[in-house]
Parts: structure tokens; sequence; C-alpha cells
């Protein structure tokens, strides 16, 4: 019964791997061919390339899908023929819905039944199915592949493993990557004299014929493949993935973070003139570009580690030590970035004032800083049932120490210092906070200099002054603390603020 099952298995692997390479050539024709529009010629061809390739695979693995094969046949590159035929849009619509029918139908007769037998919900249920296994199919292919691979003896080596290891990084690499390019105009600029090339039009080819050969493997599989009877009812994906494959992706990652550091460090620390003379941006410009993108990168590297950590759990204890060395390596270099980054937000804010966003995006870093702290206490340490735990804690005290503080005032006091050393007071941005402003406005209102003075003084008589309040009279069941207590300050000094008030500018 085993070698039975074996040779399924066999059978299904090989099946799934002629599929997914035929699926790359149509990936690349499908790029080199359909990327050009509007469609003509082009479509025919890759139609005729198409069907070719069913006819080939077909006969390599002696499917008996010949009916099938004729429908595909017939019907495909005739109906593409109309795109290099006809310019009407109707007749364009109506071809691409053709083609659609026809590969929806090839399905139907490979799957041993006849399009002339199938009720109308018949045919639209094998629709839909055809639709999904396009879309999503290549999953049910992948495990078909890796129960070939795992009977594969190169699959078991050492080099095997650090393959797996760089196919692992290549996701994490491409997302932090691109958020350094963007956070970083002097780490941009070292990668565009690295590399020559037009990483846009690079990556155009590489999606395009990644969807082509996507669609087409998930197709393939489906007609070719049958009901599913090659599909062993045991198997289920195996990773298969241990400490190697994981310490060369983490390894590859953390490479990346400490040329990103090294760079941006230089340039950072190095004075404006430098950042100028090799990015064009002033300083303020240069930390503005970068503070999100850097937040976001600490951010993600936290699902990362905890994937990571999670695909060797079964490892040796041995293996698992050392992944998490690698694991707090990443970890060090990545409260190197949160600090870069508030860093950043300090020269940012010296040069454009403190705002909401500002504030509780440094918030936001300080935790994330603290959650790292904890994945080292807990997860690193063979711990991670805490982790979670002390997460959700750490966000609700997070949440009730920023009460406390009060990020509003702050954000006055603030801006206020800004405005007594000669920075331009922003009263229309004051307008759109809370009144838990409002008692830092008041006190330090007499002092402010000129134009924020008047016009902040007009927006707090006419947002909390007495006349508002009798345009809204008050609801037991709306009390606010805060508002209650501006209402109060407000009108308290409301003659003083009359005299200091005057209208806002347009521009305010």
């Amino acid at each position: 019964m085993e070698t039975v099952r074996e040779t399924m298995r066999d059978r299904a692997s090989h099946v799934a791997l002629t599929v997914l390479g035929l699926a790359v050539v149509l990936g690349v024709a499908g790029n080199l061919l359909l990327r050009v529009e509007p469609w003509g010629l082009n479509a025919l061809v890759a139609a005729l390339a198409f069907a070719l390739g069913f006819h080939l695979l077909v006969r390599r693995l002696h499917l008996p899908v010949r009916g099938a094969g004729l429908w595909l046949w017939a019907t495909v590159p005739v109906l593409a023929a109309v795109l290099a035929w006809r310019a009407s849009p109707p007749l364009i619509v109506a071809a691409v819905l053709g083609v659609l029918i026809a590969l929806v139908a090839t399905a139907v007769v490979a799957h041993a039944r006849d399009p002339r037998d199938s009720d109308t919900w018949d045919l639209i249920a094998e629709a839909l199915a055809t639709g999904l296994h396009a879309a999503f199919g290549i999953a049910r292919l992948a495990i078909m592949m890796q129960a070939g691979a795992m009977r594969w003896a190169p699959w078991h080596t050492r080099t095997g493993a650090i393959v797996r290891g760089i196919v692992l990084a290549v996701p994490p690499l491409v997302v932090f990557g691109a958020l350094f390019v963007s956070a970083d105009a002097a780490f941009a600029h070292l990668l565009d004299n690295l590399i020559t090339i037009e990483l846009d039009q690079v990556a155009s080819h590489v999606i395009l014929t990644g969807v082509f050969a996507w669609l087409a493997a998930g197709w393939l599989y489906w007609v070719v493949a049958s009901d599913g009877g090659d599909l062993p009812r045991s198997h289920t994906l195996s990773l298969g993935l241990g400490a190697l494959e994981v310490g060369v992706a983490l390894g590859l990652v953390m490479a990346l973070f400490v040329v990103f550091i090294a760079v941006q460090s230089a340039y950072l620390f190095g004075g404006e003139a430098l950042v100028q003379a090799t990015t064009g941006l002033t300083y303020a410009e240069y930390a503005r570009r970068g503070f999100f993108e850097l937040v976001a990168a600490a951010f993600l590297v936290l699902p990362l580690l905890l994937v990571g950590l999670w695909l060797v759990r079964h490892q040796p204890a041995r293996d698992q030590r050392a992944v998490r060395m690698m694991a707090a390596g990443l970890e060090v270099l990545i409260l190197v970035i949160l600090a870069s980054a508030l860093y950043r937000m300090h020269l940012y804010q010296e040069a454009y004032g403190l705002t909401q966003l500002r504030f509780l995006t440094t918030a936001f870093i300080i935790w994330l800083a603290v959650i790292f702290v904890l994945f080292s206490a807990t997860v690193l340490r063979g711990a991670p049932r805490y982790f979670t735990a002390g997460a959700v804690t750490t966000a609700l005290a997070a949440a009730v120490l920023l009460a406390i503080v009060n990020p509003d005032a702050r954000i006055v006091e603030a801006n206020l210092q800004r405005a007594h050393l000669g920075a331009a007071f922003d009263a229309g941005y004051v307008r759109t906070l809370s009144a838990d402003a409002v008692p830092a406005l008041v006190a330090a209102l007499p002092t402010l200099p000129e134009p924020g003075r008047c016009a902040t003084a007009h927006w707090l008589v006419t947002r909390w002054g007495s006349e508002a309040r009798a345009r809204r009279p008050g609801d037991w069941r709306t009390w606010n603390y805060s508002r209650a207590n501006a209402q109060r300050l407000v009108q308290e000094h409301e003659p003083l603020l009359r005299t200091l008030a005057c209208p806002p500018e347009p521009d305010l």
C-alpha cells in the first residue's frame, strides 16, 4: 500500500514540476508579448504559444484530455485572432470573453464532462472553480512539488538549505530595501551608484512574468490534475525548514540593516553640508523624508522574528539558540534604527514644530522599543507564552499614560517655545486641537508673538467663549472634564482675550 502511495506521490510531483516549468515559459512569453498595448498580433501569438504549450504538456505527460485540447486549440487562437483583425471595442470585449469561456469549457471537458450535458448551474460552478484554481491553484501545485522535493537527495544537503534560506530572504529584503530607499536619500543614492539597471523596469518585467506564470500554473494544473486523484489525501504541506535556512534569511536581512545604518549614520550625523552636497536636501528635509519609513521597517521586523523562531520551534535546542542569537542581533540593529528615527523626529520637530501625528508616532516608537525589550525577555529566553500578554498590557498602559501626559497640551507648549525663539506659530493648526490644549494656550497667550496671538485668541473666544456656550447649551450626558475646564478658563479670561482677538488670516 505504501509503495502505491509513493508512486502516486512521485507521479503527482512530476506533473506539478512539469506544469510549473511550462508556466514559467508561458509567463516569460506573456510578459514579452502582452506588455505592449493595444493588443493585436501579439495576442494571437500568445494564444498560439499557450495552445502549443498545452499540447506539448499533454503529450509529455500522456494525459487523456484530447477533448479538452480540441476545445482549447480550436477556439482560443481563433478568438484571439479577432484582436489582430478588428479594432471595435465591443468585438474586442466579445473576443476576450470568448477566450475565458473556452478556457472554462476546456476545464469542463478535462473533468470528463460534456458541456452539452451540463445545466447552467453546473457550468457556473465550473467557471467559478476554474477562476479560483487559476488564482490560487498554485498552492496545490506547491504541495505536490514539496512532496517530490522532500524525496530528492539535493533537497537535504547543506547547499539546498542555503538556497532555501536565500529564497526565504528575498521578500523581506525587497520590503525593507524599498522602505530604506524611500527613507534615506543617501542610501538610495548608494544603490543608484551600485545598481545601474532600471529597477522599475526590472520590477515591471518580473511582476508581469510572475502574474502570467501564476495564472497559467493554476489553470494548467486544474485541467491536467483532473479530479485530484493524484493528490494523496493524507499528504499535507511540510515546510521542511531548519535553523540553517532561517539563519541564512535573517543573516541577509541583518546585512541589509548594517549597510543602511552605516550609510545613513554617516550622513545623518555628518552635518548639513554633507547631506545637502550628496542628496540635495536640507537637513530637516532629509530627516523628514525617512521617519515614517523607519518606523514601518522596525514594526515589520517583529513578525519576521516571530515567524523565524516559529519555524525552528521543533529543531534541536542548539539550533534554536543559534537562531535566537541572530534574532537578538537583528533586534539590536532595530533599536539603532528606532534611535535614528527618534533623532530624525528631533530634527524634524526643530524645523517644523510638533503635531499630533509626530507626537503619537514618537510615542509609538518608544512603545516599540519596550516591545522589543519584552521580546528579548520572553521569546528569546524561551518563554513566548508571556509575550502576547505583556504586549497587550504595555499597549493598555501606554494608552493610559498618554491620557496622563496630555499630548495636545505638550504640543502647544513645544510650539510656543519655538515661537518665543523666533519661529512662526501655526495658529491654524492650533484650531484643530482639542479642549486639552486650551489651558496651555490661555496661560501663554499674552506672551505669544503676533500674528499668531490675535488669531489664537479669536479662536478661543469663538470656540469656547460665552457666546459659543449659549449657541450650544450643555447636556449632562455629554459632559467632559477637558471641555468644561476649557469653557471655564476662557470665560474667566474672556475680556482680555477679546482685546487680543482679531479675525484669522485666510491662510491660517
